[in-house]
């Protein structure tokens, strides 16, 4: 991807519970957004980053 390009990751891969319980596609926050950028937790279990401009 571009530098400057927003990137889905998927961090999940198919797993449904971490190892505390928490359902992780709907159990999942984001609560700090990096110093260069922001990061949005999607519905579908990914997490997209968006850099700044």
């Amino acid at each position: 991807p571009s530098e400057d390009t927003p990137i889905a990751i998927d961090v999940n891969d198919d797993i449904t519970a971490g190892a505390d319980g928490v359902d992780l596609k709907d159990g999942v926050e984001v609560t700090t957004d990096p110093g260069k950028g922001s990061v949005e937790y999607n519905e579908d279990g990914t997490f997209t980053y968006t850099p700044d401009p």
